[in-house]
């Protein structure tokens, strides 16, 4: 486990393919643990093995004690999967995207490990007409689709996630998705992988 301090109140942690092995738990179970805390794992087993990684940091005197990192209650956890079956997870004790102020556009990034609930997303992007700048990424494992939403269709983030779990994507995220994904399509993703899979 490798963990580093890239914010002054955000932390990065890669835990790598055997490490989660070990752990018990798979790396579809760790990314579908929401990108704001929920549990969504049945067992409770992503829940606490975050946990375990939380204390086991504070233990090893992982923060600069003059700066302390202040995650606050509700700190948002991020979790990307790894080229390696292994995962990155970004704790950040703030949370800009989803300021009560709200920004004019929020970007997401949606990972998906089998080729079905990526077509039902991309057909929910291309009904909404938000198609346009959602781009395409994969590795050896598993696909990713980055995009935009207006504040006020926002509210698609929960269909999606029937099908998928969502991330917005913070400062820290588009620096994970070049090191662990490779861009397969960099505009209107949906639209040309629907059309090229005949739905479309």
């Amino acid at each position: 486990m490798r963990s580093e301090r890239i914010g002054k109140n955000a932390l990065k942690i890669t835990l790598s393919g055997s490490e989660l092995k070990n752990s018990g738990i798979t790396q579809k179970e760790i990314f579908d643990y929401s990108s704001q805390g929920f549990a969504k794992s049945r067992d409770g087993k992503t829940e606490e093995l975050v946990k375990a990684l939380w204390q086991r940091l504070l233990r090893e005197n992982a923060f600069d004690e003059i700066c302390p990192c202040n995650f606050g209650e509700r700190p948002t956890i991020e979790i990307i999967p790894a080229k390696d079956k292994g995962c990155v997870i970004y704790i950040t004790g703030e949370n800009p995207y989803y300021s009560p102020a709200g920004l004019a556009q929020s970007a997401y990034a949606a990972v998906f490990l089998s080729i079905a609930p990526l077509v039902k997303v991309c057909t929910l992007l291309c009904r909404s007409s938000l198609s346009k700048e959602a781009a395409l990424w994969a590795n050896r494992r598993s696909a990713l689709l980055t995009f935009r939403l207006p504040q006020k269709k926002c509210d698609l983030v929960d269909d999606i996630r029937e099908f998928t779990c969502v991330t917005a994507i913070s400062e820290h995220i588009p620096e994970a998705i070049a090191e662990h994904f490779s861009p397969i399509i960099e505009k209107n993703a949906p639209e040309i992988l629907l059309k090229a899979l005949g739905e479309r």
